[in-house]
């Protein structure tokens, strides 16, 4: 005890440090400090909420590598907008520089350009716009908006992120700035980023073929062996051809059953129909995340994401249309509907839907018995909302929804439930965690 009470003691000893934050992962900050010196930092408590460009307060924590994050400084500015709860959300804090990229592909939306550089003026920041992908446009249309933008005093640079051509001119932009790169997806952003900065190496997709679009990254297949030894494993939709999800022809947007051999069981719902893929269980799906059994009564349960608001969780019946995308309570992200109908007398309602969304991650049915209390219940694990629901379940019905773990304030990938009946949680950062719940008792 007397070890503990002096690391206690000499860590609130610690003299602070001011720094800048310059990227966030969840709960972890990278901070620069004035002396261009970088480290990874924890933030302390959960009412702190640092956002890049935050100035703040940080102490060594002894034998980490890590700092803790003690205070953020008032802030100059912020960029904010509304999150897909409805409420608003700081994306940035002390800019003195706004870069609106857009690009030759997919269509520019100069509402949204338009929209940045008039939060830019609110802010007393100033603004420029950058025209990425000039490999893919027509010159001409290009320099007619840029002189636009020109004679209107900002500045205007176009470039292509992929051919790596006159990006020497964003960077002196950028240099001694405390800026963020904004624009409709799609547009390189990310593919900018990853060329002016060694440091980063963002994730990336092309953009949609079909719907000219930004893609959304976040795809996910699960499968799950049943007590018969058939497999059962999921399909998203395919993001492009989400139409497919309601053919029966197609394996797009499904859930699959298949023989360990590969082979079709007999009893699938499209066998021996002349009309349908016999492997398919079944269809309307978006995104599928969890899969999970209850061992008691033998129903299978699985949830999906949205789009914008209408992740799902569903029981699964063999030759079962769970809608998607002809019946939804989700929105495009542009904010246009995908449909607008939410039910239908063909097709499945689940059993519970989230809006806005939690993008819902692990699922799992509890049988076990360190918490006895939760007998029958389900489990999700939530990336937005960075906690675990338990859904009470009475004879197959969602009755009552508790959030629980939230202060772990990281986003859960993954919730289990262990042959000893602790429960196991996955977070989802670069440090990672696997976090073991058992009773007080334990």
């Amino acid at each position: 005890m007397r070890h503990n009470a002096l690391s206690l003691f000499l860590g609130a000893c610690m003299p602070s440090r001011e720094a800048t934050v310059i990227a966030t992962y969840s709960r972890r900050m990278r901070l620069q400090f004035a002396d261009g010196e970088q480290a990874f930092a924890k933030i302390k408590g959960k009412k702190l909420r640092p956002v890049c460009g935050d100035r703040v307060n940080a102490e060594a924590i002894p034998g980490e590598k890590d700092w803790l994050i003690t205070s953020i400084k008032d802030r100059v500015n912020e960029l904010t907008r509304p999150n897909m709860r409805g409420k608003t959300e700081v994306l940035a804090a002390n800019l003195d520089l706004v870069v609106v990229v857009a690009a030759a592909s997919p269509n520019p939306d100069w509402f949204i350009v338009d929209r940045y550089l008039c939060a830019a003026e609110n802010m007393q920041a100033a603004a420029a716009v950058v025209y990425n992908k000039t490999d893919l446009g027509s010159a001409e249309q290009m320099n007619d908006v840029l002189e636009t933008y020109r004679q209107l005093s900002y500045p205007s640079i176009a470039c292509s992120a992929t051919m790596d051509d006159n990006l020497d001119p964003l960077a002196e932009l950028l240099e001694n700035h405390t800026a963020i790169i904004v624009g409709q997806s799609g547009v390189g952003k990310s593919s900018l980023i990853n060329r002016l900065s060694a440091d980063f190496n963002l994730k990336t997709a092309a953009v949609s073929t079909k719907s000219g679009e930004g893609r959304h990254t976040t795809v996910n297949s699960t499968m799950m062996f049943l007590p018969d030894g058939k497999l059962l494993l999921t399909t998203g939709d395919g993001f492009d051809y989400r139409e497919e999800a309601q053919n029966i022809n197609s394996l797009l947007g499904k859930t699959i059953r298949i023989n360990d051999d590969g082979t079709v069981p007999a009893d699938n719902p499209f066998v021996g129909s002349g009309d349908g893929n016999e492997k398919i269980f079944t269809w309307g799906h978006r995104n599928p995340q969890g899969l999970t059994l209850d061992t008691d009564t033998g129903t299978i349960y699985l949830h999906e994401h949205g789009p914008r608001g209408g992740d799902e969780l569903n029981r699964l019946e063999p030759g079962k249309n769970y809608g998607w995308p002809a019946i939804t309570y989700g929105m495009n992200y542009s904010g246009a509907y995908v449909s607008p109908f939410t039910e239908h007398p063909s097709m499945e309602q689940p059993l519970k839907y989230w809006v806005p969304s939690v993008a819902p991650s692990g699922l799992a049915y509890y049988n076990g018995d360190a918490f006895p209390q939760w007998k029958g219940d389900l489990f999700v694990g939530t990336l937005v909302n960075k906690d675990v629901r338990r859904l009470d379940m009475e004879n197959g019905k969602v009755v009552a929804e508790e959030i629980l773990f939230a202060e772990i304030g990281e986003r859960i990938r993954d919730v289990r439930v262990g042959p000893d009946g602790f429960i196991y949680i996955l977070t989802d950062s670069s440090e990672g965690k696997i976090i073991r719940v058992v009773p007080k008792s334990s």
